[in-house]
């Protein structure tokens, strides 16, 4: 959830980014040979990610899909920049959790932003506004 937070906030206007589900990784890097995701598991998976991003606010959606490679299934996330930023999600899962952070990506991390990172994802936000007048 917070890495889908913090591409869909795409700070730094870079696109958002990937995440694949059935990868391995050891410092950064995928763990050969690539495991996969279960075929029986890739229903409920995808639905589990889809429940989970309905924590996120203001609603956002990422886009989900199956892969096939090497005769394995894996689940690729896009996240692109999201068009009402700043996404906040929970900061944990607990069911009692009134805490919500705006994620962001610095480098390949999640990470919570610093204060004028947080200003800039405000700022940003408002500068991509466009207001229309009321005028009757």
């Amino acid at each position: 959830m917070k890495s889908i937070c913090a591409f869909a906030n795409d700070l730094d206007n870079w696109g958002g980014g990937y995440i694949v589900i059935g990868v391995q990784e050891d410092n950064g890097r995928p763990v050969f040979p690539l495991k996969g995701v279960q075929k029986d598991k890739l229903d409920s998976y995808q639905k589990n990610i889809f429940a989970k991003c309905k924590l996120l606010r203001p609603a956002y959606t990422p886009i989900i899909g199956i892969e096939t490679y090497q005769d394995k299934h894996f689940i690729v996330i896009w996240c692109p920049g999201g068009d009402n930023r700043p996404y906040s999600s929970p900061k944990t899962m607990e069911k009692d959790n009134k805490e919500r952070i705006h994620y962001i990506r610095k480098a390949s991390n999640t990470v919570e932003p610093s204060d004028d990172e947080e200003k800039d994802l405000f700022r940003n936000f408002f500068y991509n506004r466009k207001f229309i007048p009321y005028s009757n």
